[in-house]
């Protein structure tokens, strides 16, 4: 395996474009671990198992989770109204009676587009955009949004979706997104290094990220938007996040898996969770996520039958999509 995995690889970083890329692979129970690039064009150093990326929407799966511990533990229904955990009044957000419930934030049909007006994370611009948008920011833009549709019945990905599901768990519980994750995510991983906010000592094993053009990618502060994709984290903790997915550890992550919405797309059907991805493929399910950033790109699922694992880290935002193709048609799937 180890010479395919490389050649694979290799033929990423080839392109002058890319910098570094971390692969981690679970089979027959078993973790494997590869390293290619560098994690700074300009020192040539190797990224390892504790180097430090971007993973964007990924952790819409980590805001999934979390949601699925508020459900079990009976702080709210999926059906309910989003209004009834949001501050102040809002008769536009429902649509001939119909309102849009928690449910449909986690699997992006509550009607949001995925950005708000003009604000792109991937143009070349240096202004922080995701830091602009705040609580409040939100909750005005909630107050003149017009619903074109009945929510609930569209598939349309959204950040937005997954900023206010991040929110009105903070209002739930009274505590920050950040802690909740821990409290109820990477705490029963064992996960260490996954976090919003890095040390300086972490920051100094943070990979640098680079856009499609080759450029050095401006590190983005995220407000309320971190609840969709602000998460930075370690090809180690990616690897013990994909075991507690796959054995399910507990009735939280079991819940975040449940088919919630069904969409068809070409020749083949995905569902959706809380927060994550479904397709099938053969007689299996690939449980997934993507995450893609200002210069990163990664991929963390698993195959639900074959408990087989990827976990693909990228400080490149060149699509990694091909190395997951060349990765499963290796092993057979």
């Amino acid at each position: 395996m180890d010479e395919i995995i490389d050649h694979i690889a290799l033929e990423y970083i080839s392109n002058p474009v890319n910098s570094g890329l971390s692969i981690g692979i679970i089979k027959d129970n078993k973790a494997n671990m590869y390293f290619y690039g560098t994690v700074d064009k300009s020192v040539k150093q190797t990224p390892t198992s504790k180097t430090f990326y971007e993973i964007g929407s990924v952790t819409k799966t980590f805001t999934g989770i979390v949601l699925a511990h508020a459900v079990n533990e009976k702080k709210l229904k999926l059906d309910d109204d989003i209004r009834q955990y949001l501050p102040g009044k809002y008769p536009n957000l429902e649509y001939d009676g119909y309102p849009i419930s928690v449910l449909m934030l986690s699997n992006h049909t509550a009607g949001f587009p995925n950005m708000h007006g003009d604000y792109n994370l991937y143009t070349t611009s240096d202004k922080e955009l995701y830091k602009i948008i705040t609580k409040k920011f939100l909750l005005e833009y909630l107050k003149s949004f017009k619903l074109t549709y009945q929510p609930g019945t569209v598939y349309n990905y959204s950040s937005i979706d997954v900023a206010i599901l991040g929110m009105i768990l903070e209002n739930i519980y009274g505590k920050s997104i950040d802690h909740l994750i821990k409290l109820y995510v990477t705490n029963h991983a064992n996960m260490k290094h996954t976090k919003f906010k890095l040390t300086d000592n972490q920051e100094n094993k943070r990979s640098k990220g680079y856009r499609l053009d080759g450029s050095s990618a401006k590190k983005y502060t995220f407000d309320v938007y971190k609840a969709s994709g602000g998460l930075k984290s370690t090809l180690e903790d990616m690897i013990k996040y994909l075991y507690a997915n796959m054995r399910e550890i507990n009735q939280d992550f079991a819940l975040s898996h449940q088919q919630t919405f069904i969409r068809a797309q070409g020749d083949k059907l995905k569902t959706i969770g809380l927060g994550w991805m479904m397709v099938e493929r053969g007689d299996d399910t690939f449980i997934f996520h993507n995450g893609l950033t200002a210069g990163f790109n990664c991929l963390c699922g698993y195959f639900k039958k074959k408990q087989i694992g990827l976990v693909l880290l990228s400080n490149s935002m060149i699509d990694i999509d091909d190395v997951k193709s060349a990765i499963f048609k290796y092993l057979g799937i």
